[in-house]
């Protein structure tokens, strides 16, 4: 098992019944109450033993160095709250993995889920975007990757057998988001804006332990070697169960064709990192949204505003992408990332 995506061990309810028999009628009742709390017990226990054995603490934590607990990287979240799960049209084998189709876009949901203690004004906030000049073809975006061996998962594929991380995440680039990074760093360049991709895998060892505090090196580096760098796109692919354990692929249609949602992380100042451009940063977010919401709808997940500062401190203006999640294809993550760059290459280009 992949100990970078870790899950947490249901808490155990422990009762003790200590039945003391008598011969009244007292016995046999006190006897029938505790059997009922018994059965509720244990009905309770195992709703979170299923719930925790999928379900990733999303506590985001802030370690000394000032990078972001492994615990709040792309935790496996609960979308239970969601009624427009459909059930897939097959049969399910048992003990198998369903992967089910969601649209969690913001429709008619809030556009920020806001987990900090601020309050932001949105129509404020979006008016602080200032595009970054283009003076020459050195780069003005990097696009990198701090958990490079997240993947996306085969055409047509129902249901997932076996361990899930296997599934979810590989040392093969192949049909991981730097594929979905590559696509959207061509976007960009294509549309006038001069981009780079790190497609350097962080964390020790090949595994995610640390990623962020190694990233964050990564970013400081290409920052000295290219000045001229403005914005920073960190590029994920989420990892979201339903309530049962469904593993979800965000969806949506856009010119009939089957693309993966996209959701933007925006970090903060909330758990004491110096984070001074963050209202820059959701500034974008915002102005990103309304263009592509003018492009097609229902692409858009809520905006995560959350304590962690993923780095995002690091560079003028930055943003943290989840496009897809580990229910969607490598394909339908790649016709995202090429409209998202299109827009994003506009938005930087005109403001």
């Amino acid at each position: 098992m992949n100990p970078d995506v870790k899950r947490l061990q249901a808490p155990r309810e422990l009762i003790d019944l200590n039945l003391t028999y008598r011969k009244n009628a007292w016995r046999f009742l006190s006897f029938l109450v505790c059997i009922g709390i018994l059965i509720a017990a244990f009905a309770v226990s195992g709703v979170w033993m299923r719930r925790d054995k999928f379900f990733e603490s999303d506590t985001p934590t802030t370690p000394s160095d000032g990078a972001v607990s492994e615990q709040d990287s792309d935790e496996l979240t609960n979308s239970s709250d969601h009624s427009d799960s459909k059930p897939p049209n097959v049969e399910i084998p048992e003990n198998a993995i369903p992967v089910i189709s969601l649209d969690l876009s913001c429709g008619d949901r809030a556009l920020l889920q806001n987990q900090t203690a601020y309050s932001p004004n949105l129509d404020e906030i979006k008016k602080k975007f200032q595009p970054k000049s283009i003076s020459s073809d050195a780069p003005l975006v990097l696009i990198l990757h701090t958990h490079a061996q997240e993947t996306y998962l085969a055409p047509n594929t129902d249901y997932i057998i076996g361990d899930l991380d296997r599934e979810l995440y590989s040392a093969e680039s192949g049909r991981s988001v730097i594929e979905v990074g590559r696509a959207l760093c061509d976007s960009l360049n294509q549309n006038g804006i001069p981009a780079i991709q790190c497609t350097e895998k962080h964390g020790m060892d090949g595994t995610l332990q640390n990623a962020y505090t190694h990233a964050a090196a990564c970013i400081e580096a290409y920052l000295k070697k290219y000045p001229s760098i403005q914005y920073v796109i960190d590029l994920h692919r989420d990892g979201i169960l339903d309530s049962d354990g469904g593993l979800i692929r965000t969806h949506t249609i856009h010119q009939e064709e089957s693309m993966a949602q996209v959701m933007a992380v925006v970090g903060t100042d909330g758990n004491g990192t110096h984070c001074p451009n963050w209202q820059q940063n959701l500034s974008l977010a915002l102005r990103l949204y309304e263009g592509l919401d003018m492009e097609t709808e229902r692409l858009c997940r809520p905006i995560s505003l959350r304590n962690a500062s993923y780095n995002q401190e690091l560079a003028p203006t930055s943003l943290l992408l989840e496009i897809g999640s580990a229910g969607n294809t490598l394909e339908e993550a790649i016709r995202t990332a090429k409209l998202v760059g299109a827009v994003l290459s506009a938005l930087i280009r005109n403001g």
